[in-house]
């Protein structure tokens, strides 16, 4: 079955949520009114922890293995010129690289998970600020992201203009890097 099939179930609930993140955009570590939006995994039966950023952990079975999945959280310091319903309420701060769209995604693959629960481990769902200056990431695994939660494994995903929906791109190794690794 098309990934799109199995969660079209939650299309409308996404698309509201990018649209409400989309129009409360923060800057850098200051991400307070998203880091409580992104909360709501507390009600679809997730552990959630603050502190950075927003943990989620979603825990099955009894299995070791943890795999971690990360959207970020930060906009950035530029002013939305788009005439569409639901602009920035922020002057001169917008969600210009879509990170409205993978919060909104990661909260929907939560979701789902949290529902069907067909795996045997654990996941673990980060929200990390600050991506667009290169310190988020580095500050909460200093804060012992990895540590707290034995991440086997982490995956980030990237939206693309203009791919086919539906489709995802993938290689072996880094892709979408930033620079400031």
């Amino acid at each position: 079955m098309p990934i799109v099939n199995r969660i079209a179930e939650f299309s409308e609930d996404m698309k509201t949520w990018r649209r409400h993140l989309h129009q409360n955009p923060e800057l850098g570590f200051d991400c307070h009114k998203t880091a409580a939006f992104v909360k709501f995994l507390t009600e679809i039966g997730l552990e959630v922890h603050q502190g950075v950023g927003v943990i989620g952990v979603l825990k099955v079975g009894k299995g070791n293995k943890t795999i971690a999945l990360r959207a970020d959280m930060d906009a950035l310091p530029i002013k939305e010129k788009s005439i569409h319903d639901y602009v920035s309420n922020s002057v001169g701060i917008m969600h210009a690289c879509g990170h409205d769209g993978h919060m909104a995604m990661l909260m929907g693959a939560a979701q789902k998970l949290s529902l069907d629960r067909n795996f045997d481990g654990r996941i673990v769902f980060i929200f990390q600020p600050n991506e667009e200056h290169g310190l988020g990431a580095q500050a909460m695994i200093e804060e012992g992201l990895f540590e707290k939660f034995s991440i086997s494994e982490i995956y980030a995903f990237h939206n693309l203009p203009g791919s086919p929906l539906g489709e995802v791109s993938t290689r072996v190794g880094q892709i979408c890097s930033s620079g400031h690794i």
